[in-house]
């Protein structure tokens, strides 16, 4: 009795100290996603999606699981970047809670480390801190087979549901999921039968189904939506015979850059465990398949790529795990550490020697891999007395701590505010936003008389503009104002002209840069991998110029200067300026 009191304490401890790991694991990855969320300005794609939900009448079509959830938070808070980005940043801290309902991995304790790698993967983290649709799918998807799989019925087919409404996309993304269990069920012998047939057709699970599709229906399949749609079909059978404007070097280094440490850690999961392990075997399948339709589609983007880390985040954790449990087993922790100060080593010499080679991609490769082939020779010379599978295991260490190192470094690119050089940030985004509605706000308090709201003319075609300057009254500009129109504001790229700036002053402000990734040389890539440094050829600085109005100005001087007064117009150089 006392051993069987002494087990059962033992469990329940094991239990309790779990639960404390996964808390931390859960703030951790709040804390990366939430971490400055509405600091940064939106992309193009996600001010489309976010002015869409301001503006339905707006032909673009958005997810209406998106659009329904948003519009409310902006009807009771008001439209912010952080509320924009709210609902993708709440679907990817919930993907962290997916690995509760591995039951095998429970027990073991390998979940905790999938649902590190959940938390702390760098492109689940970009991708939640975006407004995309790819996250929500991504999502939704997940739990409806997750709870499909553990008999909850109806919660895998609401959050089917959920899934089908987040994107019409989600039929492209089902036929590698519907090709995966295929090959599992006739070639990997996966036995489907917790999914029984019988219970799934139960009347009472269809009745709640029709009554949930239906209110889900009427409360997001608004009108302009149905013909997004209706209209997806032939655009998706379009978009396979256009061309594609993502190039490869991007997918590759949208790996390399971000997903070094997991594709290492998964590779040897789904070696040490493909025999063993049906569900590895099937992860693994399911990433390959993935990763092949995700690429040979000509309309891919990199945020794709989350559908192919999600099953790599499996194999990643319980090879995580297994090393863990191996050091530990054969009592190699003070070895361990001695290898994991020698793959922070090899990190840290690469970037002492990173200069090193200049443009001869030859010799730049070799300034990285000498430091970290240093560090593995001497792992293996330091373990080879016990036996060549501890050296090996020592090996692998010392490289995953490398990878670890250089995953965390995009992990922190990542949640910082700029933007314009991360592979995994959607581009288009206006870097000064802040200092130019600052400025705007500013010439709008120096015409408190006027009765009228601020007019400002923006750029006809880009929504980050039609965003930015939501909260004013707009007009847009295609190659002129329309007759008898005179704002008081008009925002024009520095690089074009205007016949009708007549009676006004401008001011040049950032607007931002454009990457042109298929510049650069394979040196440049791998530089960019270690430090994030592009040639100046390979940038495109973007200024813009705000035009106000002579009569504003001149109530501006009659007030308090300050950085942004009509005083800083002189700054504008003459070629540029209109009296």
């Amino acid at each position: 009795m006392n051993s069987i009191s002494f087990s059962e304490n033992s469990e329940s401890q094991t239990v309790i100290q779990r639960s404390w790991v996964f808390a931390g694991i859960v703030i951790l990855g709040l804390v990366l996603r939430f971490f400055n969320l509405g600091a940064a300005p939106l992309g193009e794609s996600e001010a489309q999606q976010a002015y869409h939900v301001l503006n339905p009448a707006d032909e673009s079509f958005v997810s209406p699981l998106y659009m329904s959830i948003t519009s409310f938070l902006f009807w009771l808070f008001g439209a912010t970047n952080f509320l924009a980005r709210l609902l993708p940043a709440l679907m990817g801290s919930a993907l962290i809670f997916l690995p509760l309902f591995f039951q095998k991995e429970q027990k073991d304790g390998s979940a905790l480390w999938i649902a590190l790698w959940l938390a702390i993967d760098p492109g689940l983290v970009a991708t939640s801190r975006q407004v995309n649709t790819q996250i929500l799918l991504l999502t939704t998807l997940l739990f409806s087979l997750v709870f499909l799989w553990n008999k909850k019925y109806f919660l895998g087919l609401l959050f089917g549901i959920f899934s089908i409404f987040s994107t019409p996309f989600f039929f492209h993304i089902l036929i590698p999921v519907l090709l995966t269990g295929f090959v599992a069920t006739y070639f990997w012998g996966v036995d489907l039968t917790p999914v029984r047939m019988k219970d799934f057709l139960k009347t009472w699970i269809w009745i709640v189904f029709i009554v949930v599709f239906l209110l889900i229906s009427c409360f997001m399949f608004l009108p302009q939506n149905l013909g997004g749609w209706v209209n997806f079909l032939p655009q998706y059978l379009e978009a396979w015979r256009s061309s594609s404007e993502t190039g490869y070097s991007l997918f590759v280094f949208g790996i390399i850059g971000y997903e070094s440490a997991l594709l290492f850690m998964a590779i040897l999961g789904g070696v040490r465990f493909f025999r063993q392990n049906i569900t590895a075997r099937v992860m693994l399948t399911g990433a390959g398949l993935i990763l092949l339709w995700v690429l040979v589609f000509p309309g891919k983007q990199v945020l794709d790529l989350i559908f192919v880390i999600a099953p790599l985040t499996y194999l990643a954790g319980i090879q995580l795990h297994e090393m863990i449990q191996h050091s530990l087993r054969e009592r190699r922790l003070s070895l361990v550490l001695g290898i994991a100060l020698l793959g922070i080593f090899a990190y840290l010499s690469q970037i002492i020697f990173r200069g090193f080679g200049g443009e001869n991609l030859f010799l730049k490769v070799l300034s990285i891999l000498i430091p970290l082939l240093v560090a593995m020779i001497l792992t293996l010379i330091v373990m080879w007395d016990s036996s060549l599978s501890i050296a090996l295991h020592g090996i692998y260490w010392a490289l995953g701590i490398f990878l670890i190192l250089l995953s965390t470094f995009s992990l922190f690119r990542i949640t910082s505010v700029e933007s314009g050089k991360e592979v995994w940030k959607v581009p288009g985004a206006i870097q000064g936003e802040r200092t130019m509605l600052s400025f705007v706000k500013e010439v709008d308090e120096w015409r408190k008389v006027r009765s009228t709201p601020l007019t400002v003319a923006i750029p006809a075609e880009e929504y980050v503009w039609k965003w930015a300057f939501r909260n004013y009254s707009t007009v847009h500009l295609g190659t002129g104002l329309p007759n008898g129109v005179q704002p008081d504001i008009l925002v024009t790229s520095s690089m074009v002209t205007m016949d009708n700036t007549a009676g006004y002053r401008g001011c040049v402000f950032q607007a931002g840069q454009i990457v042109n990734w298929a510049l650069l040389s394979p040196s440049e890539w791998l530089e960019w991998t270690f430090s994030r440094n592009l040639p100046k050829e390979v940038i495109q600085k973007q200024e813009v110029i705000l035009w106000v109005r002579n009569e504003i100005l001149a109530e501006g001087l009659s007030g308090i200067q300050s950085s942004t007064s009509p005083g800083a117009f002189s700054t504008l150089p003459r070629e540029k300026q209109t009296d």
